[in-house]
C-alpha cells in the first residue's frame, strides 16, 4: 500500500508540472497556480521531514525545484525579488 502511493504521490506532482507548462501562455495564471500550491508543497516536505522520510523528501524537493524551474522560465517575477526566495530557503534549511 505505502508503495503503491509513493508512486502515485510522484505521477501527481509530475502531473503538476505539467500543468504548470500548460499554462505557460498566460504566465500571470502560472505564477498563480505555483504560488497556491507552494504551501502545500511546504507542508508535504515538513511532514516527510518530521517522519524522517528521507525517500520522500527527496522527491517532494526535487519536483518543487521542477515545478519552480517551469515557472520562471516563462515568467520572471516570480525570482524577481530575493526575498520571494527566502521561505525556500528556510525550508530547506528546517529539512538538513
Amino acid at each position: 500500500m505505502n508503495f503503491t502511493s509513493r508512486i502515485l504521490k510522484k505521477y501527481a506532482l509530475k502531473t503538476f508540472q505539467h500543468l504548470l507548462t500548460a499554462k505557460s501562455e498566460k504566465p500571470e495564471e502560472q505564477v498563480q497556480l505555483f504560488r497556491s500550491n507552494f504551501e502545500l508543497f511546504a507542508l508535504h516536505i515538513l511532514t516527510a521531514n518530521k517522519q524522517e522520510n528521507l525517500k520522500d523528501v527527496k522527491v517532494l524537493f526535487k519536483e518543487l525545484f521542477h515545478c519552480m524551474r517551469v515557472t520562471s522560465e516563462t515568467n520572471s517575477e516570480l525570482f524577481a525579488n530575493p526575498a520571494k526566495l527566502q521561505t525556500c530557503v528556510q525550508l530547506m534549511n528546517h529539512c538538513l
